[in-house]
């Protein structure tokens, strides 16, 4: 109750998300993920627009 309700999915290719992993470019247009694999290695990613056309979650 009172909680953040995600509103749309974006596809990352590691395991999970690190914590304080996610940062919005300056003009907002993509967003920085970095995200760990089953041993602990980190992999930056970038999503460009990751607001367009995207399905809403159930």
């Amino acid at each position: 109750m009172g909680g953040a309700k995600p509103v749309k999915a974006v596809d990352v290719r590691g395991d999970a998300v690190a914590a304080r992993g996610l940062a919005w470019s300056a003009e907002n247009e993509s967003l920085f993920v970095v995200t760990v694999d089953g041993e602990d290695v980190p992999t930056l990613e970038c999503v460009k627009h990751p607001t367009f056309d995207l399905p809403l979650l159930p």
